[in-house]
């Protein structure tokens, strides 16, 4: 194959990038670059993966962009749909706009409201309703994960009885004490973890 004799580690860099690291190079000073990122020998004593790194660091950068890129688009969207429900009073008067309507039941803080015709869980939403008083319609959009929702309270209810503390806290302890048996099986199946304990009777 080719190799490119270049005057210094950092050009190396550059060519490299330009030419998606597929390219072998040697600085004058006797570094050694090669297409997986590594640099050996030379006045560069560290066997570093800068180019490996830095390809890394460049992917990441690629991904946040696509991020904050369909972050932007999605925000833009919330914006043009809250702007043409403005107004809007009642149920009857979303649907004519063209908003799509579902029930849901089961609102609680303890899990967030799942709307199945967007298939997201929206905890703004559930915030929302606790605030909402029974028979209210609420005519601000409130902007979720996966849509724009106006929405109406048709029954509140809170649950019989008292908060128990202490059976809430046995409940938690029971929880990971599950998760933690759930781990550790994990560990045996996946990891290939063996227990060498010995097991007294």
């Amino acid at each position: 194959g080719r190799i490119v004799v270049v005057d210094n580690v950092d050009n190396a860099v550059k060519i490299a990038r330009k030419f998606d690291y597929g390219v072998r190079m040697v600085t004058i000073e006797g570094e050694l670059l090669v297409p997986d990122g590594a640099i050996s020998g030379g006045a560069f004593k560290n066997n570093s993966n800068l180019l490996g790194r830095r390809r890394e660091i460049d992917e990441l950068e690629k991904k946040v962009k696509e991020y904050l890129k369909q972050e932007v688009l999605r925000d833009k969207k919330a914006e043009q749909i809250i702007a043409k429900v403005k107004g809007v009073n009642s149920i009857a008067a979303a649907k004519a706009k063209g908003a799509k309507i579902a029930e849901l039941n089961q609102v609680t803080f303890a899990s967030p409201a799942f709307v199945t015709l967007t298939g997201s869980s929206e905890p703004a939403l559930s915030g929302a309703v606790a605030a909402t008083a029974k028979g209210k319609f609420v005519n601000h959009a409130v902007k979720g994960q996966a849509g724009v929702y106006l929405f109406q309270v048709i029954s509140k209810s809170n649950r019989p009885g008292k908060f128990n503390e202490k059976e809430y806290e046995q409940r938690l302890k029971q929880k990971a004490m599950q998760y933690a048996g759930n781990f550790m099986q994990e560990l045996y199946f996946k990891a290939n973890v063996v227990d060498n304990r010995y097991l007294f009777f």
